[in-house]
């Protein structure tokens, strides 16, 4: 995929594959599938533009019925610039950041630094 990065699962079908300003989106069919677990209250999910919610409706519309949901909170904007302005705020981070480059500050000491500050006592932090 990227040049030092490796990852294995099995590809059913390249559903969309496209290059933005901010950064490369791959949309496939798998095998596998993500879960949902039913007593979330609340999800934040800050995206640095909003091509990858447009394809991932597109292309994904099974798993994108979830950004019709009351529980998600939306921001469209630099996720470094987003932690920033959260403190004491998440019981659980989850970060999927994209590759090193343009999104450097994301791959930085600064940006968990952030995340932690950002997360409540006994927060959780996936990366």
């Amino acid at each position: 995929l990227w040049p030092g990065q490796a990852m294995s699962l099995e590809v059913e079908e390249v559903l969309c594959h496209k290059k933005t300003l901010f950064q490369e989106i791959l949309v496939f069919r798998s095998k596998t599938y993500g879960n949902v677990h039913p007593s979330v209250q609340s999800v934040v999910q800050c995206e640095i533009g909003e091509e990858v919610i447009n394809v991932s409706k597109q292309y994904l519309p099974g798993m994108a019925v979830g950004y019709s949901s009351p529980k998600l909170t939306l921001h469209i904007g630099d996720g470094f610039q987003f932690m920033k302005q959260n403190q004491d705020a998440f019981d659980v981070i989850i970060t999927d950041s994209s590759d090193p480059v343009p999104a450097e500050s994301l791959f930085k000491e600064s940006y968990y630094q952030l995340m932690k500050t950002a997360l409540k006592e006994n927060g959780i932090l996936c990366c």
